[in-house]
């Protein structure tokens, strides 16, 4: 088999296992990456598999160090391709040496959420001079308040539909990595926040979160409104323009760190905090355990008897 061809079946076997098309491409385009480098070694896309040797994938290590990429940029590159080579193996399509691929130490930095990130759910509302600025002012603070209360991945928040949401309960099941299914919570203000946005959306389109842009043609949008659906890189962009308001540093993700740490430091069980952020391994969800150096600076500043003077 050559390397495009098995390329093209492995990307085909990720799809048939019902992976996001998300993880579909982040491998395809970590594949094309390095036959891009085996090109050059004189291993076209129509060489076989098996001539690829365990010199090449060593070489290739070496010049994604080169490249100047970070631990974590390289080790997801050779995951990839890991993952492609053991998936040849056991579809008994070809051997190839995948032990010669030697991971990089990846050791994540604890998180350090802002502690002021509440500070972006107090914006007040300024002068509306038309319909979208309200809604789009309304979504926003309802967006702010989902993410704040269910420290949700921003894909699954983007993924939200209205539908997705018990309003009377105040939770929604959502489906996260790996088809993971869990249930998120939201707080009474996030509901209200979510109704006084929804009452002022005239439409019946499926997404809980949209854009409101005039400038949209009507023609455009698709009977169940997905094409107005609010985009991961749009949700960012939202969050980014809070942040700043408020002085403060923030993504999308950061909701999700302050969550978790807030959780811990509270009391809470670690692995009720795996069950709810959606963690696959217990390790992930342990980084929560950290304590921040302010924090820490400030238990010592109370019990220490050198800082409690």
């Amino acid at each position: 088999m050559t390397l495009a061809e098995a390329r093209q079946e492995f990307l085909d076997y990720l799809a048939e296992r019902n992976k996001s098309l998300r993880t579909v491409r982040t491998y395809g385009f970590a594949i094309n990456k390095f036959l891009a480098f085996a090109q050059s070694q004189g291993l076209d896309a129509e060489a076989e598999v098996g001539d690829v040797s365990s010199q090449v994938l060593r070489a290739y290590s070496r010049e994604l160090f080169h490249q100047r990429l970070s631990a974590s940029g390289r080790k997801t590159y050779l995951v990839a391709l890991t993952a492609w080579f053991k998936h040849l193996a056991a579809a008994d399509i070809c051997q190839v040496n995948s032990d010669a691929i030697e991971l990089p130490k990846v050791t994540p930095a604890p998180p350090n959420p802002d502690e002021r990130l509440p500070d972006m759910l107090r914006s007040e509302p300024p002068p509306f001079e038309n319909k979208e600025q309200e809604l789009s002012w309304n979504r926003d603070r309802a967006l702010l308040r989902v993410l704040f209360d269910t420290n949700a991945r921003v894909s699954e928040v983007a993924a939200l539909n209205k539908q997705s949401v018990d309003f009377e309960k105040g939770l929604a099941v959502i489906v996260g990595k790996g088809g993971k299914v869990r249930t998120v919570f939201f707080s009474d203000e996030c509901i209200d926040a979510l109704n006084r946005y929804l009452d002022l959306r005239s439409d019946d389109y499926d997404p809980l979160l949209i854009r409101h842009n005039p400038a949209v043609k009507h023609e455009r949008v698709d009977r169940d409104g997905n094409v107005l659906r609010l985009s991961v890189r749009s949700i960012q962009l939202i969050v980014g323009k809070y942040a700043r308001k408020a002085g403060i540093k923030a993504t999308p993700h950061s909701f999700r760190h302050y969550g978790g740490t807030e959780m811990v430091r509270s009391g809470a069980d670690i692995r009720s905090v795996q069950e709810y952020l959606g963690h696959k391994s217990v390790s992930t969800t342990q980084i929560y355990t950290h304590v921040s150096p302010q924090r820490l600076m400030d238990e010592w500043k109370r019990f220490h008897p050198a800082g409690n003077r």
